[in-house]
């Protein structure tokens, strides 16, 4: 027979540990349980046409009501606590039930377009409208009221054509804003005002008279370098004589790609091919003399 000893040694340890994992229990029935903290106010910060579900923590409450103070900015999408932002500002959230109640401060950031206003140049680099709200970004609609002047992309990105003022609009979930593009005559006043030698300098500069003024795919042909197209239409080979520096030279171009027709290195003066050639050696050397490290190329 087993003596109590032995008996006390093979149950004792586990009784015990059975009488407190009991006694834990009964305790936990006993002492009320605290109702749901309600911590779940605050300030929420939303996009227009986003939705956030809020959640009332009312232990108890047999209904729960739900209200905006202001519903051109956030309304009530049902009486469970989601609300969707419809427009730009601040207004309250309340939720009442159990005679608690709960509120939120909602801040709606409005659909915005980064940029409402361009100015950009005939055939040159264009420029990406951006919103402020990515899932806008990728699904909405742009259309151009003058494609002919400028054009937008089904992703917003705006390439100038010619002269003149077109209004960019973007349209997504009914909401519809605009950038108004106003592209500039190509003269050497608004080249060198709206695209600056000194955020431009190190690249490759194209000058010259018409050929190059309308090479409008010359950003992506010279995709290993970055370049600014100064040419302007029409140029003479005079007139380059006085741009020299404030189209070329200010610019500490890493090379230089130059082209004028035959008229208008002779500028319609019936110069012999001596005369242009000299002419252009000139033009050359007055580049060289300011930027003795560019590369130059004259395209005939």
């Amino acid at each position: 027979m087993r003596t109590e000893k032995q008996v006390f040694r093979r149950f004792n340890i586990p009784a015990m540990m059975i009488f407190f994992f009991l006694f834990l229990f009964s305790v936990g029935l006993l002492v009320p349980h605290p109702a749901f903290a309600d911590t779940n106010q605050g300030t929420v910060k939303m996009k227009q046409m986003d939705t956030k579900q809020l959640r009332a923590a009312i232990a108890d409450a047999p209904r729960i009501d739900w209200s905006s103070s202001n519903t051109g900015v956030c309304v009530m999408l049902n009486q469970s606590g989601l609300i969707q932002a419809v427009g730009g500002g601040s207004c309250t959230i309340t939720a009442v039930g159990g005679g608690k109640t709960l509120r939120w401060t909602i801040k709606v950031t409005p659909l915005q377009l980064k940029q409402t206003s361009l100015t950009l140049m005939p055939r040159r680099e264009g420029a990406a409208l951006k919103l402020n709200n990515k899932t806008a970004q990728r699904d909405a609609y742009w259309h151009s009221n003058h494609p002919r002047i400028a054009s937008v992309s089904s992703s917003g990105y705006v390439t100038p054509h010619e002269p003149g003022k077109a209004v960019i609009k973007v349209t997504w979930n009914n909401i519809t804003l605009s950038c108004t593009v106003h592209v500039l005559t190509n003269t050497e006043a608004n080249l060198r005002k709206f695209r600056t030698p000194k955020r431009n300098r190190k690249r490759t500069v194209i000058a010259g008279s018409t050929l190059l003024d309308y090479w409008s795919t010359a950003s992506d042909d010279f995709r290993s370098t970055r370049i600014i197209n100064n040419a302007i239409a029409g140029s003479t080979f005079a007139n380059w004589q006085v741009w020299c520096k404030s189209l070329i030279t200010d610019y500490k171009p890493k090379a230089v790609v130059i082209s004028l027709g035959t008229e208008d290195i002779g500028d319609g003066t019936g110069m012999t091919a001596e005369q242009c050639a000299a002419n252009m050696q000139g033009l050359i050397e007055s580049i060289r003399a300011k930027s003795k490290k560019t590369k130059i190329f004259f395209v005939s």
